[in-house]
Parts: C-alpha cells; sequence; structure tokens
C-alpha cells in the first residue's frame, strides 16, 4: 500500500499519499489512523560533541517548543555519525486525520512547508495543503 501526499483522497486510489516521492506502507490495523513516514535532515548542522539537534513544535507530541523536554523530544532528536556529520536525520510517522474524503495535515498555514527531495538543490518549498 502507498500514501501520496498532495492527492485529495480517493477511495480507488487507496488514499492520499506524497506528492514527488512513493512511502510504502505495511498493512493497516482495522481502524488504526493512517500515516506515513517522513525524514527529518538538517545539512550542514555544525555542531560541538555533546549537542543535539532536536524536532520541536507546538503540542505535547512535540514538547511545546522546549527542546529540553527529553521525556518527548527524546524520541525526536535527530542523530548523526562520523561518516555523516555535519548531516542530523530522522525519520518519523506523520498521522494523517481523515475526515469527509479529505485529509489534513498538522497546519494549514503559510509556515508549513516540505523541501522537495527531487528538486535540484533539495529545497523547493511543497504545501502539506490539501489540493
Amino acid at each position: 500500500r502507498t500514501l501520496e501526499l498532495g492527492q485529495p483522497l480517493s477511495p480507488s486510489a487507496g488514499g492520499p499519499g506524497v506528492q514527488t516521492s512513493r512511502c510504502p506502507l505495511g498493512p493497516s490495523p482495522r481502524g488504526a489512523m493512517p500515516h506515513i513516514g517522513v525524514l527529518f535532515e538538517v545539512r550542514n548542522a555544525e555542531t560541538r560533541p555533546g549537542e543535539l539537534v532536536s524536532v520541536v513544535g507546538s503540542g505535547p507530541e512535540l514538547s511545546n517548543w522546549d527542546p529540553f523536554d527529553f521525556k518527548v523530544a527524546g524520541g525526536l532528536q535527530l542523530r548523526t555519525g562520523a561518516k555523516q556529520y555535519p548531516c542530523w536525520a530522522m525519520s518519523a510517522p506523520v498521522w494523517i486525520q481523515i475526515a469527509n474524503d479529505r485529509y489534513t495535515l498538522w497546519e494549514d498555514k503559510d509556515s508549513g512547508s516540505w523541501s522537495d527531495p527531487d528538486s535540484s538543490d533539495g529545497s523547493s518549498p511543497v504545501s502539506p495543503s490539501p489540493q
């Protein structure tokens, strides 16, 4: 099963999905909320030993903008290694609310955007808003 974002929900197409890349999903348990995998990546994050890079935002799932709330943010820390540095990355599920044959992602605001990994420099903004 594949989920594609940026497309209206279509029962015949199997649901919404990713605009520029396909994200294979395993079988969903009956009644489970649909989700996709998202890769968070920071390039050229020059850090010192012992420093961390985390994903934070509004709401308890994103530690209410507190990068030091390790009870939650500990699961949202990007990782690096000797070969990857200064690139930090992590993958995480993004839950999609589906209602009335449409879907909603995180925020429907101008501040929300995705980077298009298929663009030449990887930085073309792609709106997460339903079409």
